[in-house]
């Protein structure tokens, strides 16, 4: 599960998944290797601009689309687009799975849970561990971390900004100096062309004389 995006999910679940590929035990042939899959629970959209609800990922062939192996696989689930859950989805329920992860109140869990027998199985272990007071205060540990990481990564986004926004400003700024001691430099010129022409013509005047 991954709540802030730290843009590096497609990495990271890939470490995690090769991870869990590597299962032979010494000797064993490599036909007998398990079936690997690595669900990522996100609360944000991994890709802006496809979003999808639930997509699954392989190992294909990137010209015919042949499937490379079918034991190695990444699933991701949006919780930010239960909107866009097919029927697929929603004939296994996956959109109520989602709606559990997103419930805030044990009046949307218990709703949830007359729907699905698995998601009232799930709601009562979670009201049986968060009546342990150290769970709770764990739980509650999380919450605060969660919340002051989102806050550190919007501070971050802003210092980043404000950066960029400096050296844009900068930028400018020695482009307008620039600028400036050009048309200096070519007013300097003009004078000088000016200058030059009067004493010529002076001089010019003075053999007349």
């Amino acid at each position: 599960m991954q709540v802030v995006n730290q843009h590096n999910w497609p990495e990271r679940s890939l470490s995690y998944l090769c991870r869990s590929f590597d299962n032979l035990q010494k000797g064993e042939d490599y036909i007998h290797v398990k079936t690997a899959i690595q669900i990522g629970i996100l609360d944000f959209t991994l890709f802006p601009d496809v979003p999808e609800f639930y997509a699954t990922y392989m190992m294909t062939n990137i010209k015919n689309h042949q499937i490379y192996s079918s034991k190695l696989r990444l699933s991701v689930l949006d919780l930010t687009h239960i909107d866009l859950a097919t029927k697929e989805d929603r004939l296994f329920h996956i959109d109520y799975w989602a709606s559990l992860f997103k419930a805030t109140t044990w009046e949307e869990i218990k709703m949830l849970a007359q729907k699905d027998s698995m998601i009232k199985e799930a709601s009562d272990t979670i009201l049986q561990l968060s009546q342990d007071e150290q769970i709770r205060q764990r739980c509650e540990a999380r919450a605060d971390y969660l919340f002051w990481q989102r806050v550190e990564e919007e501070y971050k986004k802003e210092l980043e900004e404000n950066y960029q926004k400096a050296v844009q400003e900068k930028q400018q700024l020695a482009d307008d100096n620039q600028k400036l001691e050009d048309d200096i430099q070519k007013l300097e010129n003009e004078n000088r062309e000016k200058d030059l022409l009067i004493a010529q013509l002076q001089a010019q005047l003075d053999q007349k004389k």
